[in-house]
């Protein structure tokens, strides 16, 4: 099993277990977060494809309850050359955060 098909897996269980063990949902969340995080360290000269994978990362960390994580990975993603579409997008989810 590759990364991705490894992260897939962790965000399929954790959606499944949100409902009954929400401790155990949050730590697979920042598992599949962590390994997007890590992919996306290779993708600096793929702009679309780092947006995409980026605001995955910051999603699932979100998920996972873990705001500052989420919060300097998008700062970190916004200041790095990508899709204004996914700029959009990673400020709209930052500003969800600095609303919670």
């Amino acid at each position: 099993m590759n990364k991705y098909e490894e992260a897939q897996e962790l965000i399929e269980q954790a959606r499944l277990l949100r409902g009954t063990s929400h401790v155990a949902a949050k730590a697979l969340f920042l598992r599949a977060a962590d390994i997007h995080r890590d992919f996306i360290r290779t993708l600096v000269d793929k702009p679309k494809t780092l947006g995409v994978y980026g605001l995955s990362a910051a999603s699932l960390y979100v998920q996972a309850e873990e705001l500052d994580k989420a919060e300097s990975l998008i700062r970190g993603l916004l200041s790095m050359q990508i899709t204004p579409y996914d700029k959009k997008r990673l400020k709209e989810l930052l500003d969800s955060i600095a609303k919670v």
